[in-house]
């Protein structure tokens, strides 16, 4: 589990990877990757980045 020190965060969802890639392609874009966009135990991508404004993002495909 990746910690932050974020008071809150956005949380995004999709309904498929191909989908939640491409989103997650345009907000890394000069962010900080927390937590990698991958296969997880609960989805089929579920990832943690900071963007480029500094707003933390919850990216995963909706099961």
């Amino acid at each position: 589990m990746t910690i932050t020190d974020q008071p809150y965060f956005l949380a995004l969802s999709g309904s498929t990877l191909d989908e939640i890639t491409a989103t997650w392609d345009r907000l890394s874009v000069g962010g900080t990757i927390l937590e990698p966009l991958a296969a997880s135990a609960w989805s089929a991508g579920f990832g943690m980045l900071t963007d480029q404004f500094g707003v933390t993002w919850v990216v995963d495909v909706a099961q």
